[in-house]
């Protein structure tokens, strides 16, 4: 009040007039400077959901493809002219790594956990992602329930969730690798008695490495319970200010009660296996 008092009331007026004129022209050059804003999105190379193609082409893949429908579609709901770029392949664990640190803006294919909800807000947009069990097809190994993978050395992917079962269970010796290819490889000179992945990550493997596959058998036991798959957008990205968070999480929303993530990923898959031999 005391320093208040130095100005005339009119004077005071124009002054605070002045900085609130001042915050709303920063704030619309803000919104302004971020309509052509480039979102980066974290991948590895994790076929089919990331592809990174050899002759330097644009990744694509099933999550790749989920996130760009939806990045577009915030375009146009917002008036927003974003750009999606991509990290070079990138190990699973450094992609959340960089989510954390704002690194990168946003992420596919991801479950919905609490030590990642700290860092990312996750939007659902799929329901399940059915994990399988691998054997060798010379293997006398049953695995049949969650209790006969016990004692088994089980080959995972570092970062990666399955189900919470699975995860949660301090039981089970769990051996991660970087790539899911090592995975193959160790099982087939028995350095690991199985590991777990998606159905369709194994899918893929087996039109990719059809020799190595030939070699192997799914085991019986197969998750299949609904485990909601999300993509996450860093706490520490632009896009967690409200006039772009919203639009997202409003976009995502309709999309999935929509059935449009199911119509791309169909559009996707077709297209997929039809370029296969």
């Amino acid at each position: 009040m005391v320093a208040l008092s130095k100005y005339p009331v009119k004077h005071r007026w124009n002054r605070c007039g002045l900085v609130g004129v001042l915050l709303v022209v920063c704030v619309f050059g803000m919104v302004a400077t971020a309509r052509g804003e480039q979102v980066t999105m974290a991948i590895d190379n994790y076929p089919p959901y990331h592809i990174i193609p050899e002759d330097g082409g644009e990744p694509y893949g099933e999550t790749i493809s989920i996130v760009k429908a939806v990045v577009g579609r915030v375009n146009r709901h917002g008036g927003f002219d974003f750009t999606l770029s991509y990290t070079p392949d990138t190990p699973f664990k450094r992609c959340l790594q960089m989510m954390k640190k704002g690194e990168a803006d946003i992420m596919g294919g991801l479950f919905n956990k609490a030590d990642r909800e700290a860092y990312m807000e996750m939007l659902e947009y799929k329901g399940r992602s059915n994990k399988i069990f691998v054997l060798p097809k010379t293997s006398r190994i049953t695995i049949t329930s969650h209790e006969d993978l016990q004692g088994l050395k089980i080959g995972t992917q570092l970062g990666f969730l399955y189900f919470d079962t699975f995860d949660t269970d301090p039981t089970l010796h769990k051996a991660p690798v970087v790539r899911i290819k090592q995975n193959m490889h160790k099982l087939l000179k028995g350095r690991i008695d199985t590991f777990v992945l998606s159905e369709i990550q194994f899918n893929s493997l087996n039109e990719a490495y059809p020799a190595l596959t030939a070699q192997l058998k799914v085991a019986e036991y197969v998750y299949d319970q609904a485990n909601p798959v999300c993509i996450g957008i860093s706490r520490q990205s632009f896009l967690m200010a409200p006039v772009y968070l919203d639009i997202f999480r409003k976009v995502v929303t309709d999309m999935r009660t929509s059935g449009e993530f199911v119509r791309i990923l169909e559009a996707f898959y077709g297209a997929y296996h039809s370029k296969k031999p």
